[in-house]
């Protein structure tokens, strides 16, 4: 049932207990959908938990619900529903020592999930770390959306049953994430949302397709296509353009002073008349790499924010680059 190797879903299922940990930790109520995601993250030993509650009943009620666990035992729904008909039996008194005790199985679990080395999403989540200049919070944000956008059992339990995506329901999510309210709110109006990388309202609340994209593949190629690609080096010689030589030795001036921010310089005109391949002259006469911003149909203010974060962060090595963002407008 639960032979775990690989080591992203050992990772998914290590941060889904932690979160899980926190909010029993804090709210210990075993309801049904409670009992149900916590069978799913703790796979095959969610059998620990029936014999916790057995050890508060006598043989009677064992033999009579033994057969229904052992048939629910493959299905965590199920299992946990079966949980729930059992502790129904002894009665709401023991549900937190129950909890108390179905924290030390999840404690065990969170042990046997550990791994060596590093998984791909642990490997991918650096890269787009650097990309976007991600804190620890932002970081442990993402990871929760990327584990909500993937396994059903933990998005049917955050947002179908306690409402994460609602105003109400916030602080089910800023306990899990270890965070206070004030800095949750920071991190959903902050950065992350002005790059588009979720959505979170009362209806949808997830990673964006292009950002669990770069989760699970940021290759080069993905990055290319999404964000910026490098512009060839070959172009226009800058005498050959219709600017004057007073112009272009003011903009290289401007462009070789190692000031502590980014220069800035707007090339301004009807399109086809050579402000791109001008921006290329420019790197290729002062040695430097230069990048583009990728034009998208779907070109929106988020989506440009994030492709200048990630060019950048990616690229603002050495002597540094040029970046050239076409239709600034």
């Amino acid at each position: 049932l639960d032979d775990i190797t690989d080591r992203n879903e050992r990772f998914a299922l290590t941060h889904a207990a932690v979160y899980l940990k926190r909010h029993l930790q804090r709210y210990p109520v075993a309801n049904k959908v409670t009992l149900a995601v916590l069978c799913w993250v703790l796979g095959q030993e969610r059998g620990q938990l029936a014999e916790i509650l057995f050890a508060q009943t006598g043989d009677d009620v064992r033999d009579e619900v033994e057969a229904e666990l052992l048939d629910a035992f493959c299905d965590h729904d199920d299992y946990g529903h079966a949980l729930w008909h059992l502790l129904g039996k002894i009665g709401l008194r023991f549900q937190k020592p129950f909890i108390r005790q179905a924290l030390k199985v999840l404690d065990h679990r969170m042990e046997t999930l550990r791994y060596k080395g590093t998984s791909l999403i642990e490997k991918n989540l650096k890269v787009l770390t650097q990309m976007f200049g991600l804190t620890d919070q932002e970081r442990e944000f993402c990871i929760f959306l990327y584990i909500m956008s993937n396994y059903d059992p933990f998005e049917g339990y955050f947002t179908g049953a306690l409402q994460c995506q609602k105003f109400s329901g916030r602080k089910y999510l800023s306990n899990a994430l270890g965070l206070s309210s004030n800095e949750l709110n920071g991190i959903v109006t902050g950065k992350l949302e002005r790059i588009g990388l979720f959505e979170y309202n009362q209806y949808n609340f997830g990673i964006e397709d292009d950002y669990r994209t770069l989760f699970e593949n940021p290759t080069n190629s993905v990055i290319s296509k999404t964000f910026f690609t490098k512009l060839p080096k070959t172009g226009v010689p800058l005498h050959n353009h219709f600017v004057g030589e007073k112009e272009i030795r003011h903009c290289l001036a401007l462009l070789r002073e190692k000031s502590e921010t980014s220069t800035h310089i707007l090339l301004y005109g009807p399109p086809g008349t050579g402000k791109t391949s001008f921006a290329a002259g420019v790197a290729g006469q002062l040695k430097i790499p230069a990048y583009g911003i990728v034009k998208r149909n779907d070109n929106t203010a988020e989506k440009r924010r994030a492709a200048i974060l990630a060019c950048v962060n990616m690229t603002n090595s050495g002597d540094g680059s040029l970046i050239v963002a076409d239709e600034a407008d």
